[in-house]
């Protein structure tokens, strides 16, 4: 399952910039009943990468609400530029 700008999705599609150069930044987050430790911490490191590679900005409050619906029922998170997805394990 994928989670592309807050909408759940099936499959990443073939137009995102990632699949066809590989740009972009991502973390890995543990979820642990339902929350994510470190979560500020991840969401820093994120807005930093994007910075310093001069992306637009995103909305850190809407990705923390993202984040936080994915995690539960989940063990890990991987976030990537502005797609957020996610596997359970």
């Amino acid at each position: 399952m994928y989670w592309i700008n807050g909408i759940p999705q099936a499959q990443l599609p073939l137009t995102d910039r990632a699949i066809h150069f590989g740009d972009g930044f991502f973390t890995t987050a543990r979820a642990l009943d339902g929350e994510i430790p470190l979560l500020a911490w991840h969401l820093e490191r994120l807005a930093l990468a994007g910075q310093r590679l001069l992306f637009a900005p995103f909305d850190a409050d809407a990705l923390r609400r993202e984040m936080l619906a994915a995690a539960k029922g989940h063990r890990y998170l991987h976030i990537y530029r502005d797609t957020c997805y996610y596997f359970a394990e």
